[in-house]
This record gives C-alpha cells, structure tokens and sequence, in this order.
C-alpha cells in the first residue's frame, strides 16, 4: 500500500532515509542532525507543497518518497523537486506507483512548470535509478526532468 506518511512514521521515514544515504555512493558518509530532521519531516508531513509517501507491506515502511514544490527561480510558477527516493533492497523494482503518485501530485497544482527527480540515492551510484528515468524522462546535467505536456 502507498499512503501519505503520517508523524507516526517519521521514526521509519528516518531511518529509511539514513539507510538510503548510507548506501549512496555519491552522499555516504555526511552527517545529519536527527532534531533538524525530525522537525523538517514534521513541518513537511503538514505542508500542502511537501510531499512524503511511504510503502507498506504487511506493516511495515519498505519504502519512501519525499517531494517537495517550490517558486521556480527562473519563471513564473512552480517546481517540484524530488529529494529522496529509496525503497529497501528487497522492494526494488516496485516503486513506479510511487514515482507516478508523485507526478502526479505535482501536476495537481496548476502552476507546476517543471518535475526534477535526482539519482542520488539508492545505492550503486544511481545506477538502477538512472535506468529507469533514461527511459522515462529528459536529463538535465545532474538530474532528470519533466516539463508540462511531456508526461
């Protein structure tokens, strides 16, 4: 099942982000601050322009997407950011309803002009990730994107 993550979950979210970040080959190895962590998800869990969906199997959290909107600093409207994107090692290859959740919470606000999904975690240097999005999506540099009409 994939829902909306609910404070209840935050000790999940958590530690599914640390495991994301620890396997990362490109951000293993920065450190966090729990506190600030916590109150971010917090503040994001009640935010309409934040996102944090999680995957439930019989229970438990195997996996977890975070996205957020913002103004764009180059038009008028906004941009939605994918920031974090991991499911546990078992749950991979599962995790396209999750991406497509996303795309489309971001279209639901009209002003959206741009969809920015990043490769940074998830192991393997992105590898199984980047994959998926060449196949799916435009790169742009670092990331991948979808503009308005492409999706």
């Amino acid at each position: 099942m994939i829902r909306h993550a609910c404070i209840a979950d935050l000790t999940e979210v958590i530690a599914l982000c640390k495991e994301a970040r620890d396997t990362s080959e490109t951000l293993a190895g920065i450190d966090g601050c729990r506190e600030t962590i916590t109150a971010n998800l917090k503040a994001m869990c009640l935010s309409p322009h934040h996102l944090i969906l999680v995957k439930e199997i019989e229970g438990e959290v195997v996996g977890v997407l975070i996205g957020i909107l913002n103004p764009g600093w180059w038009h008028q409207g906004f941009d939605a950011t994918e920031i974090c994107f991991y499911l546990k090692p078992k749950h991979r290859g599962s995790g396209m309803k999750m991406l497509d959740y996303f795309i489309e919470w971001a279209w639901g606000f009209p002003q959206t002009k741009q969809i920015f999904l990043s490769i940074s975690y998830g192991g393997e240097d992105g590898r199984r990730t980047e994959r998926l999005y060449n196949r799916l999506f435009t790169r742009v540099g670092s990331s991948y994107s979808i503009t308005r009409g492409e999706s």
